[in-house]
């Protein structure tokens, strides 16, 4: 018989022919030259259905798919589908909604999958209902029984677990539940600090959660694993700690070149750093893994972005997007491709639905307040950074804060006060420092800003830090200790090109200076450093505002700085 035949190609994995063969075959039946009872027909449609599965030709697998349903049903209603393996039919409704899924038709996967009886539903089928529920919102509940399901039957289902986590539930009730169905908990010690450690995350507690996991990650425990590493990297990524993210996602391409998980934020963190030739490296190595995760496309995007590849930029965002609705570097990728394009206001649509997929994204909020700067509109610029600082207080969105209110004469002093917040926070975060600095150089308390850089280089002395006290040093007219600061600073960076040049200056302004007379100096230094009551007024601070953030979380250079 043909159904023999289809079977057998079937199993041999021959899906071209079976599609074929089972055309030629359900064909020959409608026009009455083969004698197929109803069951073989369903049989016939479902491994043609399979076919076009395996073959990623999901339209045409849901209409054989859905065919087979009906002569099922119309099987039951005569009380001939007895002989059909009910898993079968429960297989088929799982292949189903995975068409549905290719096709986003999200609804419909949902109600395929509920149409499976509670008792039939097996982990996977629990676990991608959870899911749905969880993807389509306002059906938690229903999300979260699914889950606790799926650890009843499997208890080591980590998508479970963090699935649980990020919908509230507790890390001590979701450890509870795996080790009451664990038979066992031998070589387990690991699982708690995982747990405590994706709860952290699940709450936004973004630097407990990378401490907690890097607990880990010694030789007793789990030295060296990738999925702990990737976790680690993504957790000081979002708590800013970019530094640290770049070392350990470096980490991470080295024990395997073939992740993919969480590149995505390798990639903007190479393109903050304006690492070309490693972002190509990434983005090349990447696509030859796979095209159908969207981390490979968004570090293609983040390539030509730094080439100015607009164009190309847009269309691997898209890409990116098209394989996942929810991945939020692929719309913040499309948003900056606007701001590079100068279209500011297409790009703030995007920067807000990165921002209502993940709040907590602190790069959304401050590509946003990039945009709104850039349409002139404050009003939005100051809302928007206002409400990161209520949801998500730290140094850096205190910072982000406080350099929009330093725009506005009239708001000087507040911003002031967030810098001191940040740096109260955080004693040593530079960005809040600067801007500080910045604002301390505009009101000409220049004592004030020499000791704050001089207390920071003692902690961790950088290029930009000797520099920027070698240029107060020098308006003091302290030659000798400017002349030295941007010698150091030169050490650290030769590539400091304001360090350069204010050596030059410093070197031009000691051979003057010793061609005048002592009186003539002392009065200059004693009118410079001693400004009159007018230009000690408070002025507002125009921060040049980078969205690309290449150096630093914020670009505030002095020389962007604008008085009004």
């Amino acid at each position: 018989m043909l159904y023999e035949q289809i079977q057998s190609l079937y199993d041999l994995k021959l899906y071209d022919d079976v599609k074929v063969l089972a055309s030629i075959a359900l064909t020959l039946c409608e026009h009455g030259q083969e004698q197929f009872g109803q069951t073989i027909r369903y049989q016939i449609l479902c491994l043609q259905a399979d076919a076009f599965f395996y073959s990623n030709q999901y339209k045409q697998a849901e209409m054989c798919y859905r065919s087979a349903m009906q002569i099922r049903k119309l099987l039951k209603g005569k009380g001939k589908g007895q002989n059909i393996n009910s898993q079968a039919e429960v297989d088929m409704k799982y292949h189903l909604h995975e068409c549905y899924i290719h096709l986003k038709q999200t609804k419909d996967a949902i109600q395929i999958l509920e149409s499976i009886s509670a008792k039939q539903r097996s982990c996977k089928v629990n676990l991608a209902l959870a899911t749905l529920y969880q993807k389509a919102g306002g059906n938690d509940r229903s999300a979260v029984t699914a889950y606790k399901e799926v650890l009843r039957e499997c208890p080591l289902s980590l998508s479970a677990v963090n699935g649980l986590l990020s919908l509230g539930v507790k890390s001590q009730e979701v450890e509870t539940l795996i080790r009451s169905s664990l038979t066992s908990s031998s070589s387990l010690e690991w699982l708690t600090l995982w747990i405590r450690g994706q709860g952290h995350f699940a709450s936004s507690e973004f630097s407990t959660a990378a401490t907690t996991l890097s607990a880990l990650d010694v030789p007793s425990l789990l030295y060296g694993n990738v999925s702990l590493l990737v976790s680690i990297g993504e957790n000081q990524f979002m708590n800013g700690d970019y530094s640290a993210a770049t070392a350990t996602f470096k980490r991470v391409r080295n024990l395997d070149r073939m992740c993919v998980a969480k590149m995505d934020l390798y990639a903007h963190l190479l393109y903050r750093e304006q690492c070309t030739t490693e972002l190509e490296i990434l983005s090349l190595s990447l696509i030859q893994v796979t095209e159908t995760s969207p981390e490979p496309w968004i570090a293609l995007g983040y390539y030509n972005l730094l080439l100015k590849k607009l164009q190309r930029v847009s269309y691997f965002a898209q890409k990116a997007v098209e394989l996942d609705a929810r991945n939020v570097d692929g719309i913040l990728l499309k948003g900056l491709a606007f701001l590079e394009a100068k279209e500011p206001k297409k790009s703030l649509m995007e920067f807000r639905e990165a921002i209502r997929l993940a709040p907590f994204r602190f790069e959304a909020f401050r590509y946003l307040v990039g945009a709104y700067i850039s349409c002139n509109r404050m009003r939005e610029a100051i809302a928007a950074a206002s409400e990161i600082c209520k949801s998500i207080p730290s140094a850096r969105t205190y910072t982000l804060y406080a350099i929009v209110l330093a725009k506005d004469s009239a708001s000087v002093e507040k911003a002031k006060s967030f810098l001191g917040k940040a740096i109260k926070l955080d004693p040593f975060y530079l960005d809040a420092v600067y801007a500080l600095v910045e604002i301390l150089q505009t009101q000409q308390q220049y004592d004030a800003a020499i000791s704050l850089l001089q207390e920071q280089i003692n902690h961790s002395p950088t290029s930009r830090l000797h520099q920027i006290l070698a240029e107060l040093l020098r308006r003091k007219k302290d030659h000798t200790a400017a002349f030295d600061h941007f010698a150091k600073a030169l050490r650290l960076d030769p590539s400091n090109s304001k360090a350069t040049s204010g050596l030059m200056e410093v070197e031009k302004q000691g051979t003057a200076a010793t061609d005048r007379a002592p009186d003539e100096d002392s009065s200059d230094n004693e009118e410079h450093v001693r400004p009159s009551r007018a230009s000690r007024s408070t002025q507002a601070v125009q921060f040049e505002f980078d969205v690309s953030g290449s150096e630093g979380e914020f670009d505030l250079l002095p020389e962007g700085i604008v008085f009004n």
